[in-house]
This record gives C-alpha cells, structure tokens and sequence, in this order.
C-alpha cells in the first residue's frame, strides 16, 4: 500500500505541474536491461541412504523392508485372508483390513523411492509361490487380485507418476508387472495404495484340503521399465 500511495502522489505532483506551465515538454527517457544466472547442481547420493519412511499414515509396521540405497523397495504389505468354511465350492474372500492401537486401517500397498535422478525408470514385478499347508497340503488353482492402487508422492509434483496395474497371479504362475515408471516418471517417493483392502482377493476352487495355508508374495524392484 505504500508504494502505491507513494506513486499516486507523484501522478498529482506532474499533473499539477503540467497545468501550471504550458510549454514544459516530456524529456525522453530509455531503459537498459542486464540479465543474471542462477545455479543450481543436484547429484545422486554416493553413499548408500535410507531405508526410505512410508510416505502414507498409518502403515504396517512389519511392512518396511529396511533396504538402503538410490533405488529402493521400502515397503511391500503381508495379506490375511481370515478363515474358509469348506462347503466344496469355489470361494471368493477378501484380504483382512488390519488396525492400529487408534483403531485406524493400516493402509496396503507397496512403496518405491528412486534417487537416482536419471528419469531412466524401473518398474515392479511380484510373483505368488504354491500356497503350502502345514500338513504338507497344496492349496491347488487358487488366485490372487490386485486392484489399481491409488498413488502417493511427498515429492510435490505428481505430473510425473508411475503407473499402477491390475493383476492376478497365479500359484507358481510367474511374476507379473504391478507397478511400472517409463523414461521420465517415477522420480522420488511413490507408494501405490490398495485403496480398499477389500479389494485384494484370493480366490479358491472348491475340493480343498482343511490346513492352514501359507504362500509367499515375491517382490522384485528392476532399474529398467517394462
């Protein structure tokens, strides 16, 4: 507001001086210009950092894979899909929603974080190994789902996000891509929620075994994209 009174003032002032004084003429004026630089270097870490925070609230505490380094695999979430009533038929069940001591839902999902600073990608595969019982059982032709995750950043600028898959693995079926970052995405901090947990499904055919089952989810993070 000062500056704009102070140039109201100055309008008044000529105003006043052109009415008083008839032939004063306009003096030419001219400008000149300089131009400056400013500069900046950003370089990739040389030692090994992290492991890299979840950049959601509340995650799992037993999520966190603890890796160090300039492209990292932070978290990846464990699924309990509860307990089955045999009944001979195929079933459908959603993964367990898991709280903390506040009573709110731990979020699932996987987290990247690439300091690399190369924009040169990577991208996320995860394959799903027999479902084994503790009698020595196999849940045989069971599934697993996941949806499109929704993405996170703390990096300020989400023009540039990966992109998240659906999927469904197979036991023994091979890896399958679930998150990928072409050349120019994926920089920094990404955690690929499964927004509604529901979401994540095993599906099992009928003619099982009763047996407490366990598989294992194989996660691979690779520095090239798909």
């Amino acid at each position: 507001m000062k500056k704009q009174f102070a140039v109201s003032m100055v309008g008044l002032t000529l105003l006043g001086m052109s009415i008083g004084t008839k032939n004063v003429q306009a003096e030419n004026t001219t400008a000149t210009v300089a131009n400056s630089k400013s500069t900046v270097t950003l370089k990739a870490p040389t030692e090994p950092s992290g492991p890299n925070p979840p950049i959601v609230d509340p995650t799992d505490p037993t999520d966190p894979t603890g890796q160090k380094g300039i492209l990292t695999l932070d978290a990846v979430s464990s699924f309990d899909f509860g307990t089955i009533a045999l009944d001979g038929k195929a079933v459908s069940t959603s993964s367990i929603v898991k709280k903390n001591d506040k009573d709110v839902p731990y979020k699932q999902g996987l987290q990247v974080t690439d300091k690399r600073g190369t924009g040169a990608g990577w991208k996320v595969t995860v394959g799903l190994s027999d479902f084994k019982g503790e009698n020595n059982h196999l849940l045989k032709g069971a599934t697993v789902e996941f949806p499109v995750g929704k993405l996170h950043t703390n990096n300020g600028n989400d023009d540039h996000s990966p992109t998240s898959s659906a999927i469904t693995l197979q036991v023994n079926g091979g890896a399958q891509t679930i998150l990928t970052a072409n050349k120019d995405t994926g920089m920094g901090s990404w955690y690929d929620e499964f927004e509604d947990p529901t979401t994540v499904k095993l599906n099992v055919p009928g003619g099982q075994y009763a047996d407490n089952y366990t598989a294992n989810l194989n996660w691979t993070l690779t520095d090239t994209p798909a």
